[in-house]
């Protein structure tokens, strides 16, 4: 890199310090992502340890609690998704989350079913 094409009128001392400046940048910005990266990658260990514990749970449950279990698992994913999303992009003010019991099979509790309604 010519550093008198976009500096000509620094001495070499002073290329010295530019080089340094930008050499300290890129070390501070990888060492940004890499701590972002492991931040990620706590959350994420945190996440399968919680699976993993679920797993564990369900292995003792009926057939039949399994299925009520794993629907309640989902629509508890889904909403925190959906609050998730609310966050980060807003709702509209005349929308709001209503939760309401639903039988949907016998076999099975009834579930928590999530449905949108406008004021």
């Amino acid at each position: 890199m010519d550093l008198n094409a976009h500096h000509p009128l620094l001495t070499p001392r002073g290329h010295s310090r530019l080089l340094e400046a930008q050499l300290q940048e890129q070390r501070r910005e990888y060492e940004e992502e890499v701590e972002a990266l492991k931040e990620q990658m706590e959350v994420l260990e945190e996440g399968m340890e919680k699976q993993h514990e679920v797993f564990l749970l369900t292995l003792h449950l009926s057939p039949e609690a399994q299925v009520e279990f794993g629907i309640q698992q989902e629509i508890k994913q889904l909403t925190d998704e959906s609050l998730t999303g609310q966050s980060t992009y807003g709702s509209h003010p005349d929308t709001f989350l209503k939760f309401e019991r639903l039988e949907m099979l016998e076999s099975v509790p009834a579930p928590v079913q999530c449905r949108i309604y406008s004021r």
